[in-house]
């Protein structure tokens, strides 16, 4: 299929995916998040944490469907044979087709925004909770900062921006395939450019990357404590964990019809392993 997250690996006769007990990914190794258009990995119900051993598959019941993503998309398309895409207005004329009169893709997709905005506040709430502990030990961290208008980054390498204040809010986002924070402040932080295009001197909001949310400027590569986010310990790989189902299911689930049973129990499963 060729909407995957790209983002597991092939080594000879093995395949490691983003799974409990996986043996590369199992425990997270970094904060890389899933690439969009996952809808692969959500109909084969794969790639997700909090959804038993790695290599248990989840498969859509649409499945059933003659040449799945062809079937639905193309053949049975209201629009005709010759286009992909499933218009907003044909969507509920399209599963009709196979389920009947009276079923509509409203509640699916309201139930599964509801599913993935609890996941995200519960997200965004642990990691200001880190924060606000370095805050209250008057601790400084250490950013290295992201301008998403230029695409420039305030080092090449090197967390070179201290902060010593609590952000009145944590989003989570990604950046260049990473899972990432934006940081919003009260009052602007102090800022600067070390050898990269950075405009800023100084604001009030800051994206980061979290493998540019440290304790110190420098660091080893993760897995290494020296990030806020630890992936040393499982606090640490738990929000990472429930970090990737969230963009997974975000970026791929269709509002949940390309495999409900999957979406709800992974949203379901990370939900409650985060608290």
């Amino acid at each position: 299929m060729c909407h995957n997250t790209r983002n597991g690996v092939i080594s000879g006769a093995s395949v490691f995916l983003h799974e409990d007990s996986d043996p590369r990914f199992g425990n997270p190794p970094n904060y890389t998040a899933p690439h969009y258009s996952s809808q692969g990995d959500i109909f084969l119900g794969r790639n997700a944490y909090f959804m038993g051993s790695a290599g248990s598959l989840h498969i859509s019941k649409h499945v059933v469907v003659e040449d799945t993503c062809v079937g639905c998309h193309m053949k049975l398309n209201p629009e005709g044979p010759h286009v992909f895409a499933i218009s907003e207005e044909n969507i509920d004329l399209l599963c009709r087709k196979c389920h009947g009169e009276g079923v509509s893709m409203e509640g699916l997709e309201k139930q599964t925004k509801a599913y993935l905005n609890i996941l995200k506040s519960q997200i965004q709430t642990k990691i200001y909770e880190t924060l606000k502990g370095y805050y209250e030990s008057n601790v400084t961290y250490y950013v290295r900062a992201y301008d998403p208008s230029s695409g420039c980054f305030s080092s090449a390498a090197t967390s070179n921006i201290a902060v010593s204040t609590i952000p009145q809010s944590v989003e989570i986002t990604s950046i260049a395939g990473q899972i990432s924070v934006i940081l919003k402040f009260s009052s602007p932080i102090p800022t600067r450019n070390d050898g990269g295009c950075y405009p800023h001197s100084s604001t009030d909001t800051i994206w980061v990357q979290l493998g540019g949310l440290r304790r110190s400027p420098s660091a080893p590569p993760p897995p290494h404590p020296n990030y806020i986010i630890d992936l040393t310990t499982k606090s640490g790989r738990d929000i990472v964990k429930a970090a990737w189902n969230y963009f997974l299911i975000k970026y791929g689930s269709g509002g949940g019809v390309h495999n409900p049973t999957f979406v709800f129990q992974t949203l379901n499963n990370t939900i409650n392993a985060l608290k």
